[in-house]
């Protein structure tokens, strides 16, 4: 059993980190998260900070509070097999995502047009070839 003033495992730290970051990632407070949890913030905070351990029934709620699989804690950490899931999402990935969320109906209409074609126009065996020469 750990001593009181232990440090936090890595995994412990791990776990903390991407809850932080899921949490800020989705525009929500520690309040708001401990509402939806029926915890107090101070809970959310010590979980956050690697103070407190976080049971796997909590951590089931809050992985559904925040919208995502249970495992989404542990993608990334040696040994856990996430074989099942689609690789983590990018810092860039998220920043595309929230910028399509924040669309009217008919920019994310627009938008998802645009990202298909690019897709389509960057997947083509012709932009395999070497490079073209820049055209002064």
């Amino acid at each position: 059993m750990p001593r009181k003033n232990e440090p936090a495992s890595a995994t412990r730290r791990y776990i903390a980190d991407r809850l932080k970051a899921l949490r800020l990632f989705r525009g929500m407070s520690q309040d708001a998260l401990a509402d939806k949890l029926g915890l107090t913030f101070q809970q959310i905070q010590k979980y956050e900070k690697a103070l407190n351990r976080i049971s796997s029934d909590t951590l089931v709620t809050i992985a559904a509070a925040l919208g995502v699989n249970p495992c989404y804690f542990f993608e990334g950490i040696e040994g856990a097999s996430t074989s099942d899931l689609p690789p983590p999402i990018s810092a860039s990935e998220f920043e595309l995502l929230a910028a399509y969320r924040g669309l009217p109906t008919t920019g994310k209409t627009s938008a998802l047009t645009t990202m298909r074609n690019l897709a389509t126009m960057f997947s083509t065996p012709a932009n395999e070839a070497a490079p073209q020469k820049e055209t002064a």
